[in-house]
């Protein structure tokens, strides 16, 4: 029989190669260790040891893109450190159900916890997770299309992660400041920051879930340009690493360039099937920016094939999600392309 100190060290250690085997991107393995962690929690009734095992878990189910099951982990984990008041680990839970609301499009939701999260981070002096809760509130806030807002929390969080010396979420930073860079036409400056955050993501982790969206943003930035070649490239390293990982998110995002690309080549049949494919994908995830890609992407190549009835129904039902979970900037794009449809 094992004394209470040893169930202790054994927890951490199934959490630690738990988590190791995540980062290598083998979530089956990293998975069967974290509910073993969970599991002999349960049994010694160590709610503390139980919270931290369960918000490890949670990250599997996120990568994969069920939200729904990561959702229900952290509000038990929030239940958890509720009772035992333990102020930083309800930052790190207020922070993961923040970002669960936003990317399922309940945006007033996760701003709330987010701030929460925010405020606790703060009070404890916890400088890298207030670096981290800023980055995300900047997600929200780009999703919401306030781009300024956006834009001044990335800038607030590089700044930390520069001081603290913290690369792994600087890599984060430069990648969303990239992106911001790209969607106002900057295109050299955001190609610039997409590949200093790939070199340095490279050094710490080459076969991780951020390396496959640094290259798809790089994909799409190339898309933009008309240079189909290295976008192609760029979605085979993403595709790579997504089937790796099961990451469903990023193998929709994959999916519906892979369609636009089809297009842009008048290859439509082929292209048709590719968006097809995004939706089958997106759909049971419940993350809707993936459903809203598959979506464009479909109308883009129903509008390219000219099936003019087809591409306009996709669009307006890409632009009432995007709507609906308060996206701006996906439901611009997805107008743009149902207006297109209309008019032809």
């Amino acid at each position: 029989t094992r004394a209470s100190g040893d169930d202790e060290r054994l927890n951490r250690a199934l959490r630690e190669l738990g988590k190791l085997h995540f980062f290598r991107g083998d979530l089956e393995a990293s998975e069967r260790l974290l509910r073993e962690a969970v599991e002999l929690a349960e049994r010694r009734a160590d709610d503390h040891l139980r919270a931290a095992a369960l918000n490890n878990l949670t990250g599997i189910h996120y990568v994969r893109g069920d939200l729904e099951q990561a959702m229900a982990g952290h509000r038990v984990c929030l239940g958890i450190r509720e009772r035992m008041a333990d102020d930083l680990g309800l930052a790190q839970t207020h922070k993961n159900i923040g970002i669960l609301h936003y990317r399922m499009g309940e945006i007033e939701e996760g701003e709330r916890h987010l701030e929460d999260g925010l405020a606790l981070y703060r009070k404890a002096g916890d400088r890298r997770g207030e670096s981290v809760t800023l980055r995300h509130l900047g997600n929200l806030l780009h999703y919401r299309g306030d781009q300024a807002g956006a834009r001044r929390h990335w800038e607030a969080s590089l700044y930390l992660c520069r001081e603290l010396g913290n690369n792994e979420d600087l890599c984060s930073c430069l990648n969303n400041l990239g992106l911001l860079h790209f969607e106002q036409g900057h295109y050299a400056s955001a190609e610039r920051l997409y590949r200093e955050a790939l070199e340095i993501r490279a050094s710490l982790n080459p076969n991780d879930h951020a390396m496959a969206i640094l290259h798809d943003n790089l994909a799409e930035l190339y898309i933009d340009l008309h240079q189909l070649g290295r976008a192609e490239e760029e979605l085979r390293l993403a595709d790579q690493l997504a089937g790796a990982l099961e990451a469903a998110p990023m193998m929709t995002e994959v999916l519906a360039k892979r369609a636009r690309i089809a297009c842009q080549r008048g290859e439509h049949e082929q292209g048709r099937d590719f968006a097809r494919a995004a939706l089958s994908v997106a759909e049971p995830t419940g993350h809707v920016e993936s459903l809203v890609e598959a979506l464009i992407a479909r109308a883009e190549v129903e509008l390219g094939a000219g099936r003019f009835g087809e591409s306009k129904q996709a669009g307006r039902q890409a632009r009432d999600v995007a709507r609906w979970s308060r996206m701006p900037h996906f439901e611009l794009r997805a107008a743009c392309v149902a207006s297109r449809a209309a008019w032809l």
